[in-house]
């Protein structure tokens, strides 16, 4: 068992690190392409509402920022749904 987790654990890290490069690679600068991702305020319930409504590539984005704020990593929620948005990634077959 904890050899299946450390494995699940390295391939959604693996699958977080390609994500993330494909989408820093992809970034335009233009305000009409941003404005679907671009929101200000609470990264973890954008990102909630992102994943809910499909949009997986900026459920992803916004749960990464909601990472990297301390006081938003600390929540056990924030992890839930980094977990539930790469599984939906890893499930979208488009």
């Amino acid at each position: 068992m904890r050899i299946m987790n450390r494995n699940l654990c390295l391939f959604l890290s693996f699958v977080v690190v390609i994500f993330v490069e494909g989408c820093a690679n992809t970034k335009s600068n233009t305000a009409t392409e941003n404005q679907g991702c671009g929101a200000t305020g609470a990264p973890v319930v954008s990102a909630y509402n992102a994943n809910k409504e499909g949009d997986f590539k900026c459920a992803a984005e916004y749960i990464e920022q909601a990472i990297l704020n301390p006081k938003d990593s600390a929540k056990n929620k924030t992890w839930r749904y980094r977990g539930e948005i790469y599984l939906n990634i890893s499930k979208d077959s488009t």
